[in-house]
């Protein structure tokens, strides 16, 4: 049984009881048991999405200018990643004057290597 399952039955009892003042009491306690219920799930949430986060930065190598993760092919943008702690693959490459250049969809940024 939960701890609001518990604070419900006992607002039953006391309305049972016909305590108003008691049961109202109970009530903001129930709310109050949910809203720290529902913050919860949402710092676990938050943390779930933090130790993601130190995962993906521990497995992402740089190799100069970009990064890339174990077993990919295909850069990351390194603007993104340090600045923003987003991993976004940068599309391409093309060529610009005879060079391979990356572009990528978030940022917009151009990535030319040796710059």
């Amino acid at each position: 049984m939960s701890i609001i399952d518990n604070a419900r039955e006992i607002a039953d009892l006391v309305k049972k009881l016909d305590n108003v003042e008691l049961y109202r009491r109970i009530a903001k306690l129930e709310e109050e048991i949910i809203d720290l219920s529902r913050a919860k799930r949402e710092a676990d949430c938050e943390v779930q999405k933090l130790r993601e986060q130190i995962e993906k930065r521990q497995k992402l190598e740089f190799r100069a200018p970009y990064y890339f993760a174990p077993g990919d092919t295909q850069p990351y943008c390194p603007k993104c990643w340090e600045a923003e702690n987003i991993s976004v693959h940068l599309q391409g490459p093309t060529l610009f004057n005879g060079r391979p250049q990356y572009q990528c969809p978030n940022c917009k940024n151009w990535h030319r290597e040796g710059e």
